[in-house]
């Protein structure tokens, strides 16, 4: 029985519909997985699990550096794209503030061998030690540098995307499901929980932009001074 032209309309749509529909839903899938890394200014309870870490010293954090100048597109760039833009700075300042009220603390800080991880980390925090342990390609480099580091201890390393990139789990796949040297992911700031064997475990990700929505993290003045009143009784008796 031969179909009508309507029909055969009908039949056409319903199709083009179906294979529009599986292809969006491909990309929604495959846009998740290329961007999977959990994002802790949306998550509390990844959040709170993260300060307890890294009050007991046992956090690992790579920061990419900010946006820097392309001479590509951009005139003026000085040193080629080792210059941070005035956007980059804004970036930089705000993962420092982010650190200092939101997480608090010690913890030590190096950047690697670009003047844009250096300018970065400078900017955030004030302080910072080159590290030539890193070098590229980071595939390996990195890798080995962060499981020889001592366990104790918050650690902060301003370095590239490629070493970012470069960061892979027991089974050799990508920690990171997104690929950092994109534009959006300009001073984004991978935090790894350290196991007793200095191995890593991604914890989350958190965006220059997402700092702000972070509460504050607050240490009670009160809850120190009896801090402090305890010890010294304890020493004394």
């Amino acid at each position: 029985m031969a179909m009508r032209p309507y029909q055969i309309s009908r039949a056409v749509l319903l199709f083009c519909v179906t294979f529009f529909s599986a292809g969006m839903v491909y990309a929604m899938v495959y846009q998740m997985a290329a961007d999977d890394c959990p994002p802790l200014a949306a998550d509390p309870v990844q959040w709170e699990k993260l300060l307890d870490l890294w009050q007991r010293g046992e956090t690992t954090v790579l920061v990419r550096h900010a946006w820097d100048c392309d001479p590509d597109v951009e005139a003026g760039c000085v040193n080629g794209n080792e210059t941070l833009t005035e956007q980059g700075r804004q970036q930089a300042a705000w993962v420092g503030d982010g650190f200092r009220r939101s997480l608090g603390g010690e913890f030590a800080v190096s950047h690697s061998y670009l003047h844009r991880t250096r300018d970065t980390a400078m900017i955030a925090f004030g302080h910072s030690e080159r590290n030539d342990s890193v070098t590229k390609p980071c595939k390996t480099t990195i890798q080995d540098y962060l499981n020889g580091q001592p366990v104790n201890g918050n650690k902060v390393f301003v370095t590239h995307s490629s070493c970012i990139n470069s960061m892979s789990d027991e089974r050799g796949e990508r920690m990171l499901g997104f690929n950092a040297s994109k534009k959006a992911h300009f001073a984004v700031a991978a935090f790894f929980e350290r196991d007793s064997e200095g191995k890593q475990q991604l914890l989350g990700c958190v965006w220059p932009g997402d700092w702000a929505s972070i509460p504050e993290q607050r240490f009670e003045y009160h809850d120190l001074v009896a801090q402090k009143v305890s010890d010294y009784l304890i020493e004394w008796l």
